[in-house]
């Protein structure tokens, strides 16, 4: 979802940025998981600050999902997956890409 999302709307100013948050034994398996499901936004791994990143925004569970608008506020999150996901992010992302800066 993520993906398409990202190339549906990046010419537009979308940025996905993905946060893993895995632990010392398997942070060296994301770039295979990157490579593998073709994800091409970004991917930070292998970092101590990105679990301060997660606490930062209130990650409560595996997938969070947090979009921010142009002014850096959080206008959705939501832990987990849910099976409308690709329909209510795009209708969000619609809105929040024809407001102003």
């Amino acid at each position: 979802t993520l993906e398409a999302l990202h190339r549906q709307y990046r010419r537009r100013g979308l940025r996905v940025v993905g946060i893993s948050v895995d632990d010392p034994s398997t942070v060296r398996l994301v770039p295979l998981f990157v490579k593998h499901f073709g994800i091409t936004y970004v991917v930070a791994a292998g970092d101590m600050g990105n679990f301060r990143a997660a606490q930062s925004y209130n990650a409560s569970g595996i997938p969070t999902q947090v979009l921010i608008d142009k002014r850096g506020v959080v206008r959705w999150a939501q832990a987990g997956f849910s099976l409308n996901e690709k329909e209510v992010l795009g209708a969000l992302i619609q809105k929040l890409l024809h407001e102003k800066a």
